[in-house]
């Protein structure tokens, strides 16, 4: 009888301990979760459709982008983001066409800033930004449009002043 009666213990002790284990998991698995939430803050969301094209409509290449169109998205722009696809970039429709300037703080990576004019002409490029710098980087003449895309970008796809972009919404 006290076998048994200690094999009870012993089999009660065990599934609090399993409990246990598992409400740990859940509460390790929340944290996870809420990382996981905080996180989603920060990663791409599709907003359209990109295409830098030259000035004989040859598509260069296509790109899913997310728009930057209100003061508060175009203040965070790409703070934060710890990673970006190759074919993916983020759209910044400016108020106004004038020369603009960007700068890296809280960027983690380097980034190519492809500046466009108000019929989406590309003017100029700042390409291997360097993270986390305060350095201004600006637009050598009036754009409304910029697109921010992974270092590289810019020189991988020879792309050109004069070349335009064209989007549209997803």
């Amino acid at each position: 009888m006290q076998s048994k009666v200690r094999h009870v213990y012993s089999h009660l002790a065990f599934s609090f301990l399993v409990l246990f284990m598992v409400g740990c998991g859940g509460e390790e698995s929340g944290s996870i979760k809420r990382d996981r939430t905080e996180d989603k803050r920060f990663s791409f969301r599709k907003d359209g459709e990109l295409a830098i094209i030259t000035p004989k409509n040859d598509t260069v290449v296509a790109l899913d982008i997310e728009y930057a169109k209100t003061d508060e998205q175009r203040q965070r722009g790409m703070m934060f983001r710890k990673e970006m696809g190759d074919e993916q970039g983020m759209l910044f429709f400016m108020d106004r066409e004038e020369v603009q300037s960007f700068w890296m703080k809280n960027c983690y990576l380097s980034l190519d800033m492809i500046f466009a004019d108000k019929t989406g002409t590309i003017v100029s490029a700042q390409t291997y930004t360097e993270p986390y710098s305060l350095n201004s980087y600006a637009s050598e003449a009036p754009a409304q449009y910029v697109l921010e895309v992974k270092a590289g970008f810019w020189d991988k796809h020879n792309i050109q002043p004069g070349y335009k972009i064209v989007y549209q919404d997803r």
